[in-house]
């Protein structure tokens, strides 16, 4: 009986565990989509990195701003060609919930 017991509280807390992992990471992939027409960005929090990827059909460099509730970054990509893409690792990062990404200039290359 008390072996029952025991097996139950212990699935009951990995459950709740699992859900609340899951809830924080549903919230931290809100930056799915287009910011200003052309740089898409993805989050990908198993590796902590961030996918900036150029929808443009011609080449650009873009400087944005990732902002999450302990800190600001400023990111700076090279020149992205027309459907490819350039990774940021996010290991500085404490709290990986994402606020607001935000494109502040784009550039020809």
């Amino acid at each position: 009986m008390k072996a029952t017991l025991i097996l139950i509280s212990l699935i009951s807390l990995v459950s709740i565990f699992t859900l609340v992992s899951f809830e924080t990471h549903k919230d931290l992939k809100q930056d799915d989509s287009k910011q200003d027409g052309c740089l898409v960005t993805y989050v990908d929090f198993s590796t902590i990195d961030v996918l900036a990827m150029n929808e443009c059909s011609q080449s650009y460099k873009f400087k944005f701003t990732l902002t999450f509730p302990s800190q600001t970054l400023d990111l700076e990509t090279d020149c992205i060609y027309e459907g490819k893409n350039q990774i940021f690792s996010l290991d500085e990062v404490k709290n990986f919930r994402l606020i607001n990404m935000k494109v502040t200039e784009k550039q020809e290359c």
